[in-house]
């Protein structure tokens, strides 16, 4: 009778460890961590910016063999459109920008001072894009409406001064659509010719511009 149990008692754990086996092992649950969200700077832009410009203007006038040159400075204001094409890490882009320009300097013996009234630039911007910083470079023509006094007289003659255009900057990708940036410019606005009522022959204003500013872009 002890045998005869003992043998029974044997049988059935040899048959449990067979049907434990024979279940499916349990795994932990695989964890899933989603993947950091990149930045693409493909597609097209616009937004505003403001900041500060620095002039230095050399005139000339033949006719009386006078010469000067004339600082001056204020603030600025305006806005950008453009697009920007992402390829790997290299972004190139074509950009235009204006800007109301309130840099001004006074004219020497009274009057009203001379002033750049407005500029503005088209570049190619060439740049490296860290995932949502990019770091830039950019270059291409400049334009501006400048006008100027004849002293006390004052006499205005205002005059469209065209050139060329070199800087550079950084932007960040605060959000999918949201970027800021800070950027340098340096812009040759390039000579032009004044001709002023009161004075004999004219004048040559050769113009020179460095702006810096920051803003904010919206892109789609």
């Amino acid at each position: 009778m002890l045998r005869l149990f003992l043998i029974s008692t044997t049988l059935a754990a040899l048959v449990g460890e067979a049907s434990a086996a024979d279940l499916p092992a349990t795994t932990p649950a695989e964890i899933v961590v989603a993947n950091p969200v990149v930045h693409h700077w493909t597609g097209i832009y616009g937004g505003v910016h403001a900041g500060r410009g620095w002039s230095e203007t050399d005139l000339f006038a033949p006719a009386v063999g006078f010469a000067a040159e004339q600082d001056a400075e204020g603030g600025l204001a305006g806005g950008q459109f453009g697009y920007d094409r992402q390829i790997g890490n290299f972004v190139i882009g074509l950009q235009t920008d204006f800007a109301w320009s309130g840099v001004e300097a006074d004219e020497p013996g009274g009057g009203e001072p001379d002033r750049l009234h407005w500029f503005g630039t088209t570049t190619l911007r060439l740049g490296y894009a860290i995932e949502r910083l990019l770091v830039y470079g950019k270059g291409g023509v400049s334009y501006g409406k400048a006008s100027g006094y004849n002293g006390p007289l004052d006499d205005e003659v205002t005059e469209t001064h065209v050139g060329w255009a070199v800087g550079g900057g950084i932007e960040y990708a605060i959000s999918r659509h949201m970027t800021v940036f800070a950027e340098y410019n340096h812009l040759d606005l390039g000579e032009q010719d004044y001709v002023f009522p009161t004075l004999p022959g004219l004048v040559e204003v050769d113009m020179t511009l460095q702006t810096i500013k920051a803003g904010a872009n919206y892109r789609f």
